[in-house]
């Protein structure tokens, strides 16, 4: 199988919320799955690496909400890999979920880079210059790690026609989220550079100043 571009992570930093639906999710087409089978699945599907042990955990969870149940293990399988499969209560509120609102109307966009943006201005302007060529540094290396997987993950998708992948519209998504994020920094810098030049030239007064 061709290199996915697999990223490490949480699925899609939600936590154990978002993990159980995963997990209901990739056990509702009715097939048996051990743990390891499962994150693999989500590998191969979300193009997403994550802890195993996060996965058992919340098995353990779903089996003690009557989500999903142990399975009998086939003939000559590994005893030490217990087989899970989703009860109709599990199928239920899947679809519960998968069906309802996703609440993106009200999220807001708060993540790591638009903290550090907040002190734009805040400091000295070589500070500045050097934070937005960081951020912007930062998101080209991630948008061409991205392109590879994505093209991986075409590949891969055109080798089995019967079964779809989602893989590589996700990995698309997220290019389109680093453009955005991209276009943002240009905006901003270009902002900033207009405010600091337009300061009665004190732009040097103010590095000096913030440099002390």
């Amino acid at each position: 199988m061709a290199d996915t571009g697999v990223l490490a992570g949480t699925p899609n930093r939600q936590g154990d919320d978002m993990l159980r639906y995963i997990i209901l999710g990739l056990l509702r087409g009715g097939a048996a799955c051990h743990g390891y089978a499962l994150v693999k699945a989500y590998r191969e599907r979300s193009g997403v690496s994550v802890s195993p042990g996060n996965f058992y955990r919340e098995l353990q969870r779903l089996v003690g909400e009557a989500l999903v149940r142990t399975a009998t293990n086939p003939l000559r399988a590994d005893p030490r890999r217990a087989p899970y499969t989703i009860t109709e209560q599990g199928m239920a509120r899947f679809d519960e979920w998968l069906t309802e609102a996703t609440g993106r109307v009200n999220r807001q966009c708060d993540d790591d880079l638009s903290s550090r943006a907040l002190f734009i201005g805040l400091t000295g302007d070589g500070t500045v210059r050097a934070a937005l060529d960081a951020w912007q540094g930062e998101l080209w290396f991630q948008e061409k790690i991205l392109e590879r997987a994505r093209r991986a993950a075409v590949e891969v998708a055109g080798d089995d026609p019967e079964c779809f992948s989602p893989l590589p519209f996700l990995i698309a998504r997220r290019m389109k989220c680093l453009a955005v994020d991209l276009e943002f920094i240009d905006e901003l810098r270009a902002a900033y550079e207009d405010w600091a030049t337009g300061s009665s030239g004190i732009g040097d007064g103010r590095e000096t100043a913030a440099g002390r």
